[in-house]
């Protein structure tokens, strides 16, 4: 059908819509392959029309060798035929998504999309496999007059690390594990620790017991200069005050 080879032509070449709607089917085939568009067209086949039965890739492969000269057209198909084809299956898909009922496979109906995956578990609420995640406000007078700084001293001593400092109206102090974006490596399946120390400078002012054997919510107070804001466990997510239940 084509005379000749051109690479990017200025000018009209040969072919006219079909080399272009070819181009086009290609192109989305390739992507789909690629996984940029909705994977599978390639495989799909035509449900109805002259080629029902055909595959995607079988008529992309039988327009090509049309175009290029090295393929014969089915009986009973013109040049305008493969064209009109190859602009229905273009448009097979509505927005890019939802299929116009041309395509399926196997000569049968698309199977139905694979399941969403399942929404993350909802937490309980309440402490389960030990805190994560601690965030405490400072509720004494003025400010700390020190770094204020936890140690997990059960199991084990760690070291003493600084709280990750946020806000300003009020400024929270943060002790969390790793996998809640915190400093501290997890024990004890992912707990941040059984207990925590927390200190102002070199002042100790409490233990927090953070392995949920004993209650620990938003809104306790820790040594009567900090107040829980927020608190995380492994298995019940955010735990809730005792005021939301």
């Amino acid at each position: 059908m084509l005379s000749g080879s051109a690479v990017n032509p200025t000018s009209k070449v040969a072919g006219g819509p079909l080399v272009g709607h070819l181009l086009s089917l290609q192109l989305a085939a390739d992507f789909s392959a690629a996984g940029v568009l909705q994977s599978g067209l390639g495989g799909m086949v035509m449900l109805s029309g002259p080629m029902a039965g055909q595959s995607v890739d079988a008529i992309l492969a039988l327009a090509h060798g049309v175009v290029g000269g090295t393929a014969a057209l089915p009986s009973g198909m013109s040049l305008s035929s493969l064209n009109d084809l190859l602009s229905s299956i273009i448009m097979n898909y509505h927005e890019g998504t939802t299929n116009g009922g041309l395509l399926g496979f196997d000569g049968g109906t698309p199977p139905p999309p694979p399941p969403p995956p399942p929404p993350p578990p909802v937490g309980s609420g309440v402490c389960e496999g030990g805190v994560t995640k601690l965030v405490l406000k400072y509720v004494g007078s003025g400010s700390p007059n020190g770094v204020v700084s936890g140690q997990r001293t059960a199991p084990g001593k760690g070291d003493k690390l600084a709280a990750q400092i946020s806000g300003s109206s009020p400024v929270l102090y943060t002790f969390a594990t790793t996998d809640m974006g915190g400093l501290f490596s997890s024990v004890s399946s992912g707990r941040l620790a059984n207990e925590l120390t927390v200190f102002i400078g070199n002042t100790k002012i409490a233990d927090v017991h953070t392995s949920c054997s004993v209650p620990i919510y938003p809104g306790m107070r820790i040594g009567d200069v900090f107040e829980i804001v927020e608190v995380w466990s492994k298995g019940g997510g955010a735990i809730r005050s005792p005021s939301e239940d």
